[in-house]
């Protein structure tokens, strides 16, 4: 636990926030079905918080939309945290919020069940979208 607190706090959050990072970061790894380690967990919650501008105390929920998606459908809660490491910022910035892009994600990578194929092809769509 020490260590993913660490992370956090270098990352320039606060004690307190880090400690609430990383309890999500180790529920997500407990929890999330296809999350490997505690860097993808980690990296999967800054990305996402980071890209939807979201504060520390909303790390939980963002574990629980991903595991409430990965449990009722033909993804993993792993493969939606890749796909919005990849997408996040640029779905945001398309004026996507977190529960839309989730969405977005989950119908094509029920059809690919390529996460990184996917995150990207968001991200890229969504830049496209942008610059018409």
């Amino acid at each position: 636990m020490k260590r993913v607190t660490k992370l956090f706090a270098r990352l320039g959050y606060s004690i307190p926030e880090a400690e609430k990072m990383s309890d999500a970061a180790l529920t997500y790894l407990n929890i999330g079905d296809g999350v490997e380690d505690i860097t993808q967990s980690s990296e999967s919650i800054i990305s996402t918080m980071q890209g939807f501008q979201l504060s520390a105390d909303q790390a939980m929920d963002i574990v629980d939309k991903l595991n409430e998606v990965g449990n009722n459908f033909a993804t993993s809660s792993g493969d939606i945290g890749e796909g919005l490491k990849r997408s996040s910022a640029a779905l945001s910035a398309a004026g996507n919020d977190l529960d839309q892009s989730i969405a977005l994600f989950t119908g094509a990578q029920e059809i690919t069940q390529d996460a990184d194929v996917v995150g990207t092809a968001l991200k890229t769509i969504s830049m496209r979208l942008r610059a018409t």
